[in-house]
């Protein structure tokens, strides 16, 4: 009887005591799904330990029944001395064999419970790395996140010292890495609000940006719409001049012609007229051209003219003569009429002509040269 209830409580701590092996998953899966898997694996090993001294206790309390029961029963059948000593003995032994069986068994279950939790530390170690790479991410609250992960590797560096004590501070130690993740998502959830904040801000600005483009693109277009109204009822002065009647034109006389609709208050009027064997590419030096000050200032008004003016060369010699015909002697017509419009604004009118042999006088210079502003 009472070796079948041993037997029966050797096999039933055997089936208890068989330890779990903790599933890695995938290496994507969630980091609380690793530290609820741990925290299993951690009771299984704590209920196996717990059943192993129960057994232990059990079977102890199972021999020194038997052994009362068989003291008595020999007082009373009077069995040999020698005879029971030896029973006694070898039970004895029997028993403590069982005892270091459980005891081994027991310190088997210890040990793989110490190994599970040294996995466990390590995968939370792994979901703290990953943890401190996205709060390393955020842009508002990186300090913050540098904070919690710093904090966080102290509780781990103590739990890992810690990992042969008492179960009491295996419990504190997962307590405080759960404290550790919940900072870490915080930490996370606080990131994305940042990064959402700064996109929004880079949409503000892109929008702030098409604004000021679209102001600026309406300011062109006003104040070209202003220079267009400008033009259209500014005053404008244009040359018309025509020339003694000898071949060799050496007096010019010219005046200006007011073709806009407001009128114009003549400032200056520079000209000249010279012979050159250069051709006249480079901009002008007005200050040196002989001309005239108006001493106060005409006003001309819109379909006006200026008052008719001659420019005199003098008759040029034989030799001039000879090379105006042939080209290699060019004569100028040129100068500048400023003026002041209806809006203050100071405009002038440039000229430059070239007498060309059988066919008049043409434009002469460069565009710049030539042109009303």
């Amino acid at each position: 009887m009472h070796r079948s209830l041993l037997l029966v409580a050797l096999c039933a701590f055997l089936a208890h005591s068989q330890p779990l092996t903790p599933s890695r998953g995938k290496a994507a899966q969630n980091n609380q799904g690793h530290t609820a898997s741990k925290q299993k694996i951690a009771t299984d090993n704590n209920t196996d330990a717990k059943s192993a001294s129960a057994a232990i206790d059990q079977l102890r309390a199972e021999i020194s029944s038997w052994k009362q029961q068989q003291s008595a029963q020999y007082q009373k059948t009077n069995t040999s001395a020698g005879g029971w000593q030896m029973w006694s003995t070898i039970t004895t032994a029997a028993a403590t064999i069982a005892i270091a069986i459980l005891g081994f068994l027991q310190w088997r279950a210890m040990h793989k419970q110490r190994l599970a939790m040294e996995a466990q530390t390590k995968h939370m170690e792994n979901a703290l790395a990953e943890t401190r790479k996205s709060a390393d991410a955020a842009i508002v609250s990186a300090n913050a996140a540098k904070a919690g992960a710093e904090t966080t590797a102290s509780q781990m560096a103590l739990l890992e010292r810690q990992t042969t004590a008492t179960e009491d501070t295996a419990k504190a130690a997962i307590a405080s890495a759960n404290v550790a993740i919940m900072s870490a998502a915080t930490a996370k959830q606080t990131a994305d609000v940042a990064q959402n904040t700064l996109e929004s801000v880079r949409d503000q600005a892109k929008s702030a940006q098409l604004a000021a483009q679209s102001a600026a693109d309406n300011a062109a277009s006003a104040k070209a719409t202003a220079e267009t109204l400008i033009n259209s009822e500014r005053a404008w002065m244009t040359l018309e001049f025509h020339w003694s009647s000898s071949q060799i034109p050496v007096q010019v006389y010219f005046r200006f012609k007011n073709s806009g609709r407001t009128p114009a208050w003549i400032t200056e009027c520079k000209y000249g007229l010279a012979k050159s064997n250069v051709v006249m590419r480079v901009a002008i030096d007005y200050e040196k051209l002989a001309g005239f000050r108006t001493p106060h200032h005409q006003i001309v008004a819109p379909g006006d003219f200026t008052v008719k003016t001659a420019a005199n060369l003098g008759p040029p010699s034989e030799e001039e003569d000879r090379d105006l015909e042939a080209g290699s002697l060019i004569l100028y017509f040129y100068g500048l009429l400023g003026y002041r419009d209806i809006t203050g604004s100071e405009r002038n009118t440039r000229f430059c002509y070239k007498w060309v042999p059988g066919s008049g006088w043409a434009f002469a210079g460069s565009p710049e040269a030539n042109r009303c502003d």
